[in-house]
């Protein structure tokens, strides 16, 4: 037997921020950071290779003396990947030399995404920031860039911050300093790939079930599927069976290239809103970002209300009698649907904000004023509520909640509705 539940509209939780936010390999907008400030790339560990250390604080952009001015030069300041496969992780050399007359330094670095990060050696050597770059010095930038989570173009790069003055004061549009960011010397470097999703879910990792109607088994599927054609294994789902609901899996062709999973609610489930995220385990392993299901929905039983959720009057002319309806509806094949123990109750928070006897007092007051009807429409299908707010109604906000029972287990049995409005 399904428990009893005073909501008969459950909300469905939005996923906020929550998710895309948390989701490791974001991007940033580009923007300058404050001397001796970490970007995201340094501040979270390298998936691979050579790491630099992050800047000291306090390095500063000092102009050069005329005639002493660095001149950074590199080879090339673009790459391109061409089209990559979803999880590669991608590498490319910028070579670079000092063509100046003075020592070049570079003080730090602001990757275009989360994506991305580099790392610097001069003369075979790994380049410590704020160390003199001597005239006719060579050295590298070596750019590393993580696909896992992106598709399609996807460009990025990085600026670093010298004491080149024939650099320019512009960063991707915006004037710096920004931030506190250098007044000149910005080089920036820049790479492109498009990026191919191996592994993909059809018809999308969102399985937005809507309202789910709890008297009969509900089964949805979604499939998973290597668009390279290539065998996989799926080993394993977290969590696999949560507040009731299933989650199974099995393989959809001989090549194990394609996958379905299966959600399953039963028949009976208790009301309320589903938010679910699943993770998949997997062998070969698959990127993170493409491995998770988000599973959204909400349980309904077979009545509901119109309006749902809220009664809402509205503003009310002083002295005057104003009236609203609910309009009960029974889907239930064959339970039939007997409105009992209609009443009225005190809203639930009241007595916190006015003080017990006061609030009681002015409560009971506005409850005297609300009369209620029920008048059934079709047997045992459909009825209609009509709540009265009386001419004796005291001016202000008032509130109070119906009640009523329909006599349908995991209709639910148990209704309950706020009443709201204004009089004036």
């Amino acid at each position: 037997m399904v428990a009893r539940t005073s909501m008969i509209t459950p909300m469905l939780n939005i996923f906020a921020a929550f998710i895309v936010g948390s989701i490791a390999g974001s991007c940033f907008s580009p923007r300058a950071l404050p001397p001796g400030g970490q970007s995201p790339a340094q501040a979270a560990p390298a998936q691979s290779g050579i790491v630099m250390a992050p800047p000291k604080a306090g390095l500063a952009i000092k102009r050069p003396e005329a005639g002493k001015e660095p001149r950074l030069v590199f080879d090339t300041e673009f790459h391109e990947f061409g089209e990559v496969d979803e999880g590669d992780e991608l590498e490319t050399p910028f070579p670079f030399h000092n063509e100046g007359r003075g020592d070049l330094i570079i003080i730090n670095q602001y990757p275009h995404c989360g994506c991305s990060r580099i790392w610097i050696d001069v003369e075979g050597k790994l380049y410590v920031w704020g160390d003199p770059i001597p005239p006719k010095a060579k050295g590298i930038v070596h750019f590393v860039m993580r696909t896992a989570g992106f598709q399609n173009d996807k460009p990025s790069g990085v600026d670093l911050y010298t004491n080149d003055p024939a650099r320019g004061t512009m960063n991707a549009g915006l004037p710096v300093p920004v931030n506190g960011g250098p007044e000149f010397g910005i080089a920036s470097i820049r790479v492109h790939t498009f990026i191919k999703k191996v592994f993909e879910f059809d018809p999308g990792n969102t399985l937005a079930l809507g309202s789910v109607i709890n008297l009969e088994d509900t089964v949805k599927v979604v499939h998973l599927r290597n668009n390279k054609g290539k065998p996989f294994e799926i080993t394993g789902l977290e969590p696999a069976t949560d507040n009731d609901i299933k989650v199974s899996y099995a393989p959809e062709d001989a090549t194990n290239s394609k996958w379905a999973i299966t959600v399953s609610i039963p028949k009976g489930h208790a009301n309320g809103s589903i938010t679910k995220i699943v993770n998949i385990k997997s062998n070969p392993q698959i990127p993170p970002q493409a491995a998770v299901l988000y599973i959204l929905g909400s349980i309904t039983g077979a009545v509901e209300t119109d309006p749902p959720g809220l009664l809402a009057f509205g503003p009310v002319t002083l002295g005057q009698a104003t009236m609203r309806q609910i309009v009960v509806k029974n889907r239930h094949p064959s339970l039939p649907l007997k409105i009992t123990n209609i009443r009225l109750l005190d809203p639930q928070d009241k007595l916190a904000q006015k003080g017990e006897r006061g609030a009681k007092a002015a409560e009971e007051k506005v409850i005297q004023n609300l009369k209620l009807t029920v008048s059934e429409m079709t047997t045992g299908k459909d009825s209609r509520i009509t709540v009265e707010c009386a001419a004796g109604m005291p001016a202000g906000f008032f509130g109070a909640r119906l009640a009523f029972d329909t006599g349908i287990e995991g209709g639910p049995y148990t209704v309950t509705l706020p009443i709201s409005g204004y009089v004036r």
